[in-house]
């Protein structure tokens, strides 16, 4: 239960992840404290003094009573990229792949793979265990606080702030106005709402492979009396989309979460349209004074500009631009059609 959550220690509070599993309890916070040392989460961070259960659960009241099975975006499968009907099937009528099931409660299309049913065991557990930086971003607390200090911090890393990315964002993705967006690791829908407010493109999907943070995106679209918004859970090595489907996609302050980060660069590349736009944010290795961290036992994968340009272009990506400022990567790409 989360009753007590606002006696939790500052620290504490942003690392806890309420899942019933002590031992990813464990991981989750052994990876909040190899973050803390490493300055990304700081004790100026002004936390309330007590986390509201509504505001962290997302009241029921205000989400949707049943979970989403209809979405306007056409689908496939993610495993075999058949086409999915509507309302979205529990398991692909081509190959056989069985989708998760979401709550009863949850706002959002679930598209990611269920787990085989035969993993039931301790080494099943083990081998479907997810990485540390994709169980984080699932704590309904790290959700919560993601727009109230948690994005903040990005700036000491140069990161420019959400309203200068909008912009950039807007101007980037000139050519797809009037076209199909998808916000990849959408997070709590910073960037989200900014797309639909602007009204510039017919339809702006939303994608995370987090429960918590798809519900955040939610309430915030409610509170701010937005339209309603395709929010779909997904795995971005295996999304649930077409081939050619997108104008543009956004990927904020993202990369460095993805577990499989080639793969998933490789899917934004299939899922966009010829001539259509990549636009992300990321983290690099390098401090101040050019001194490069040599240690790579963290959870989540910094990297350098040269880097980043390779996995662009092996993804397919012929025209690609990495901007640095200061530990903050800013990355453009474009289809180039064949």
């Amino acid at each position: 239960g989360i009753a007590r959550t606002g006696a939790l220690p500052r620290r504490a509070a942003l690392g806890v992840c309420l899942q019933t599993q002590p031992e990813r309890q464990s991981r989750v916070l052994t990876f909040h404290t190899k973050m803390d040392k490493m300055g990304f989460l700081h004790s100026r961070v002004p936390l309330p003094r007590s986390l509201p259960r509504a505001s962290i659960s997302v009241c029921r009241s205000v989400v949707s009573a049943t979970a989403r099975t209809a979405t306007r975006t056409p689908l496939a499968c993610p495993n075999c990229r058949a086409p999915l009907g509507v309302p979205v099937p529990s398991e692909c009528d081509n190959c056989g792949a069985r989708f998760a099931t979401p709550p009863d409660t949850a706002p959002y299309a679930d598209l990611t793979l269920a787990p085989p049913a035969t993993n039931t065991g301790l080494l099943g557990r083990l081998l479907n265990q997810a990485p540390a930086q994709q169980e984080l971003f699932r704590s309904p607390v790290v959700s919560y606080l993601y727009e109230r200090g948690w994005r903040r911090n990005f700036r000491a890393a140069g990161f420019p702030g959400i309203d200068v990315e909008s912009k950039l964002v807007e101007k980037y993705f000139d050519d797809a106005r009037g076209g199909l967006v998808l916000d990849m690791s959408c997070g709590s829908g910073l960037m989200t709402r900014r797309l639909v407010e602007s009204g510039l493109y017919e339809s702006v999907v939303a994608c995370d492979y987090s429960e918590a943070m798809l519900r955040e995106t939610e309430l915030r679209r409610i509170q701010g009396g937005l339209p309603e918004i395709d929010l779909i859970r997904a795995d971005v090595s295996q999304l649930p989309f077409g081939d050619d489907a997108f104008n543009a996609v956004h990927a904020g302050a993202a990369l460095h979460c993805w577990p499989k980060v080639q793969d998933g660069v490789r899917e934004i590349y299939r899922v966009l349209k010829p001539n259509g736009v990549f636009f992300a944010t990321t983290f690099l290795w390098f401090f101040g004074g050019g001194t490069r961290v040599e240690n790579r036992s963290q959870p989540y994968r910094f990297f350098d500009r040269v880097e980043l340009e390779w996995i662009m272009k092996s993804a397919g990506f012929e025209e690609v631009d990495v901007e640095q400022t200061q530990r903050c990567a800013i990355i453009r790409c474009r289809k180039v059609p064949k």
